[in-house]
């Protein structure tokens, strides 16, 4: 019956987009991906990531103990909730603000020099 067959396809494509913007909306709020390298010298970074797993993985110490994430160091060192673009350098490292909002920063490019 050609009604039954376009019903299935039409619930089968909305679980599908249903399934994609549930797995967009989980990276996005659980943040699955705390770094992603773009190349050997630039990542973007997880605002969340935890202070000591950056200090880590890109070998440098923010001597930032009251910051338990990127994020918070950010903000203490930019001194205010800094707009997309803002930056700072540290030792090898330049922070971009990439993505936020009035109220959080959520990406920052981490690129290497």
């Amino acid at each position: 019956n050609k009604y039954h067959a376009d019903t299935t396809i039409k619930n089968s494509l909305h679980f599908f987009i249903w399934d994609i913007s549930n797995f967009l909306q989980l990276v996005e709020n659980f943040t699955i991906f705390e770094i992603i390298k773009i190349n050997d010298n630039e990542y973007i970074v997880s605002s969340v990531l935890e202070r000591e797993k950056f200090e880590e993985f890109f070998e440098v110490n923010l001597n930032c103990p009251e910051a338990e994430s990127l994020g918070g160091f950010m903000l203490k060192e930019i001194g205010h909730m800094p707009k997309v673009g803002e930056a700072i350098e540290f030792e090898k490292l330049e922070l971009v603000v990439t993505s936020a909002d009035q109220r959080k920063i959520k990406k920052i490019t981490v690129r290497v020099n």
